[in-house]
């Protein structure tokens, strides 16, 4: 953490991209159409995602406590979950949609 931290400009910050245990449990009860795998992942069964395999989330309490004392994690975003329910590609490149979507 304290090289990584050292790269940043004066009060910059990093993004860390991680699942959303919710948001996939979401996506896969709409996915799938199988909201009964999704209560399983929900109550903490193994995840599985077709183009990445087998899954570890980490939970956000325990990369807060990877990051202390250098770095906190300040914000907390859904935006993948959103953008990837959608099946037409066309929409999502169009800025009324987007904007729509980030307000939600």
């Amino acid at each position: 953490m304290t090289k990584l931290t050292a790269l940043l400009a004066p009060n910059g910050h990093f993004s860390i991209v991680k699942r959303n245990r919710l948001g996939h449990v979401y996506a896969s009860a709409v996915f799938f159409d199988d909201p009964q795998r999704a209560l399983s992942e929900y109550r903490g069964d193994k995840m599985s995602s077709q183009s990445f395999g087998s899954m570890h989330v980490y939970e956000t309490k325990e990369l807060s406590q990877w990051l202390m004392p250098q770095q906190v994690i300040s914000n907390i975003w859904g935006l993948r979950t959103v953008l990837g329910l959608s099946t037409s590609q066309t929409i999502k490149e169009t800025q009324s949609w987007q904007q729509g979507m980030l307000a939600l």
